[in-house]
């Protein structure tokens, strides 16, 4: 690891993930975005997001951002649609629009949170969309680690639950 980036790195340490930095290497690009910094913004508006594309496969991860601002962040870096998305703040109901949706058109999403977590994410708004979107939906809670494996050929997940279903239950 040559630098640790984050969205505050006043308290975190390391450097400022504002703007973009992209790397590519063997065919995988990855891109750290962050739009720019308001004055008086919540912790959470300060999330980074990161993005990685093999060419085929794409998986956006948006952090803590509220809705308002993983939309200006699709459209201030102009991203296009991707493979998979990870639900900013768990899919708290602050956080995945219909737009977001939109203009991302994820063939799947992930929701990364505790079982009995006392948020109750993900949200009944967000399952609903996503319901009613009919996105594949993949919870760490209910299916364990989820692993992605990307190749120039497909793209693929599989579950924790799905490798030891005997033992998960």
């Amino acid at each position: 690891i040559n630098a640790i980036v984050s969205g505050q790195p006043e308290r975190t340490g390391g450097l400022s993930c504002e703007g973009s930095t992209e790397v590519e290497d063997q065919g995988v690009r990855v891109q750290i975005i962050k739009l720019p910094t308001e004055q008086d913004q919540d912790d959470n508006d300060q999330s980074c997001a990161l993005r990685v594309d093999n060419g085929l496969c794409s998986f956006l991860v948006m952090g803590d951002l509220p809705a308002a601002r993983e939309e200006a962040l699709v459209e201030y870096f102009s991203l296009p649609p991707v493979s998979w998305l990870q639900l900013s703040h768990h899919g708290s109901k602050f956080s995945t629009s219909v737009r977001l949706i939109a203009q991302l058109q994820p063939d799947a999403v992930f929701v990364s949170r505790g079982r009995y977590n006392r948020f109750g994410h993900p949200a009944r708004r967000i399952n609903d969309l996503l319901d009613d979107q009919k996105i594949a939906r993949f919870d760490t809670a209910l299916q364990g680690q989820i692993s992605l494996q990307a190749s120039t050929d497909e793209c693929q997940i599989s579950t924790e639950s799905q490798r030891r279903s005997r033992l998960w239950r």
